[in-house]
């Protein structure tokens, strides 16, 4: 099937290798050529490509972190571009910046 014909987008470098091209602006992560990573302080634009099936991960570090005006533009961000999805790590439990969010 799908991996044999090498049209399964799966993680399965030494096997069965999916079809993957970084998109400009990521970086191919170590030794695996199909996942790519981007960081930034800017939030991804709007209308970003999920690249469906493929390994993308974008990191935002905002330099204003947790201000106001960030957690809006995240919201307004998320409701736009994401809406069923928000993952979150918290630090000692502190779930303020969750709950603005939420």
């Amino acid at each position: 099937g799908a991996l044999r014909n090498g049209a399964f987008a799966g993680v399965f470098d030494n096997t069965h290798p999916g079809p993957f091209k970084a998109v400009d602006g990521y970086t191919i992560a170590g030794e695996h050529s199909n996942i790519a990573y981007r960081i930034g302080d800017e939030l991804p634009p709007d209308g970003v490509n999920e690249m469906w099936r493929q390994t993308y991960v974008d990191m935002t570090s905002p330099k204003d972190f947790g201000s106001d005006e960030q957690v809006s533009e995240l919201a307004g961000w998320l409701v736009r571009n994401q809406p069923i999805s928000l993952a979150m790590n918290t630090v000692g439990g502190d779930f303020g910046y969750a709950r603005k969010l939420f």
